[in-house]
């Protein structure tokens, strides 16, 4: 199983204290200068906006399978059938506790009683105990979130982390902004107990829907493979014919209402609230089969050269994530819904490859490689506007709302007013034809530097040139325009260095209507990092046997910074300093 815990802990500064702030769109990203030190923990506490969250993501997947095959023939000409059978499945499952733990932390423990609509929005800094308010009764032995089970008379309340002693539990970041002392703030939340006990929800911290989905893949195939002799050169082949027959399960839990809620005379719970949701798995099925047919042919040209050929149908299946049924309705402002599509279709590709290679002698080689992919069944995201009352056919009412979205829809003009877009993906009918160069050089430079007694130097180059072209909507996202990656070595007497760097040209990296704009996407910046590494063999270099070989590695030497924009290039929508990061190691036997 795989969990993918995401605690966040929100400060915020205080409001009407005249905090200001300017801001700067530069080429090198936005500059944003406030008139406070938002590195000293003293100007943070629990003021408006300021929020906890318990969400999470747990994955089961499981994998089965068995293959077989058979060959007739030798090394001239054989046949070779087989098949084979996949059974895969994934469990996605979304956790959320962050309403309860909030409480504790910061809402004066509202958490230990019944759920009410007073229920605290953000954390807001109440500090005393004092009496429960209304909605919540009290209850001998709780209140303040620790002494659950002891007996005796408790007021109501108190917050685990107050107002006041909230700044004691942030430390000034190393990007110039505060940063949570998570250890300590965990501890003094019981934050494993409330993450312990999170509740199932929709829809996981990623954005994926929660739901199970099953491929049964069978397949079979025959290929035909050989070597001949062919004008005086050796030509090499195999061709063959793959069978595919996938059938995928997808199950999902759809939210309905609860129908006792709509009873003549407005049929509701004791305390004058509604009914809760009705959960419910939906299921569906969906078979396909495809044949795949794939050749490729080698032919020597001399002792030095060779010419490729390759050409193939292949299938890659939707993305399981946006396939599950149901409506995912996580966003705090209430005006994004996503909506699953079971139906979406594999996408399938024909592939056609022609290359060259030159080998110059020992592992030196220039080749280059012109490749097509025309490929059919993207998907594109479909927006529709819809008001908020449609999504109730999926379970989705104003009652079902966290108080963030409740606040948020308010100031739309509630749920009879607000509008919503609903987004899904869908497959398109464009073909899209991605059309690439890709070069190669790996050179030992001995040949060079063997006239003044030095060898042992070399490099390995690579290139790819990608050109995308579709008459509809068919992109495929973050495949970079031109990347390329270079090494310079060095291997002799037990010493090997190596200094690579991996630059990629920018590219979009989403489809259309990101953050509820139909227009905008989003898109990658280019890239360029470096990184060293490097090998001792302490034995070989003094001569010592049973020495260890010490390394040294250090990966983004000139600290890059990963970052994207949101449509223009001036509008950065992410910011990621990985830093550098040094590896020193030592290898050996005893």
């Amino acid at each position: 199983m795989h969990a993918d815990p995401h605690p966040t802990v929100g400060a915020t500064t205080a409001l009407g204290v005249g905090t200001t702030v300017t801001y700067a769109n530069t080429d090198n990203g936005p500059v944003i200068t406030p008139n406070i030190d938002l590195n000293n923990p003293a100007n943070f506490g629990w003021n408006a906006g300021s929020r906890v969250n318990i969400s999470d993501e747990r994955r089961i997947n499981k994998t089965k399978g068995a293959r077989a095959d058979l060959t007739w023939g030798g090394p001239k000409l054989n046949l070779k059938v087989g098949g084979a059978f996949d059974d895969v499945s994934r469990l996605i499952q979304g956790f959320d506790n962050s309403q309860a733990w909030q409480n504790a932390v910061c809402g004066n423990n509202p958490s230990v009683f019944v759920p009410s609509p007073n229920t605290q929005p953000s954390c807001v800094g109440l500090n005393a105990p004092g009496a429960a308010p209304a909605g919540y009764p009290t209850y001998p032995g709780y209140g303040t979130g620790s002494t659950a089970g002891l007996s005796g008379p408790v007021t109501y309340g108190g917050s685990l982390v107050p107002n006041a002693a909230f700044p004691s539990y942030l430390i000034p970041g190393p990007a110039g902004f505060v940063t949570v002392d998570f250890p300590k703030f965990a501890n003094a939340t019981n934050y494993q107990s409330f993450h312990d006990n999170e509740p199932t929800v929709g829809a996981a911290n990623t954005g994926a829907s929660g739901g199970y989905i099953r491929e049964v893949v069978k397949s079979a195939f025959a290929t035909l493979n050989g070597s001949q002799e062919l004008g005086g050169n050796t030509l090499r082949f195999n061709a063959g014919l793959r069978f595919v027959d996938t059938i995928q399960t997808i199950t999902g839990t759809v939210s309905l209402p609860d129908p006792r809620n709509t009873l003549a005379g407005g049929a509701s719970l004791p305390d004058g609230s509604r009914y809760p949701n009705i959960s419910t798995s939906v299921t569906t099925r969906n078979e396909y089969r495809n044949w795949l047919p794939a050749a490729t042919f080698a032919y020597d040209i001399g002792a030095h050269a060779v010419v490729r050929v390759a050409g193939s149908r292949t299938m890659t299946r939707p993305d399981p994530s946006a396939q599950l049924p149901g409506v995912n309705f996580g966003a705090p402002s209430a005006d994004q819904a996503t909506i699953g599509n079971p139906a979406l279709k594999p996408y399938l590709s024909t592939n056609l490859d022609l290359g060259f290679e030159y080998y110059t002698g020992r592992e030196g080689v220039i080749s280059v490689n012109a490749f097509r992919k025309s490929i059919t069944g993207f998907t594109t995201t479909n927006i529709t506007t819809v008001p908020f009352s449609f999504l109730a056919q999926y379970g989705i009412t104003y009652d079902t709302l966290n108080p963030t979205q409740q606040i948020a829809l308010n100031s739309r003009g509630g749920p009879t007013q607000a509008q919503v877009q609903l987004t899904s993906q869908t497959n398109v009918p464009d073909k899209l034809t991605i059309n690439g160069l890709e070069f190669q050089w790996v050179q030992p430079l001995d040949f060079l530097t063997k006239h003044i007694g030095v060898t042992g130097f070399g490099f390995n180059a690579n290139a790819t040139i990608v050109d995308q072209t579709s008459k509809g909507a068919a992109i495929a996202y973050g495949v970079a325009p031109f990347t390329y990656n270079i090494t310079g070595y060095y291997e002799k007497h037990g010493v090997m260095l190596r200094v690579s760097t991996t630059s990629r040209r920018g590219s979009q990296s989403s489809g259309a209507a990101q953050n509820g704009i139909p227009a905008a996407a989003l898109f990658n910046n280019d890239y360029t990092s470096y990184d060293f590494s490097s090998a001792f063999d302490l034995d070989k270099i003094f001569g010592i046997k049973n020495l260890p070989q010490l390394t040294v590695n250090v990966a983004n030497f000139t600290d890059a910074t990963l970052k994207s924009y949101f449509q223009f290039s001036n509008d950065t929508f992410t910011q990621y300093k990985p830093g550098r990061q040094v590896l020193v190691g030592l290898r050996g036997t005893f």
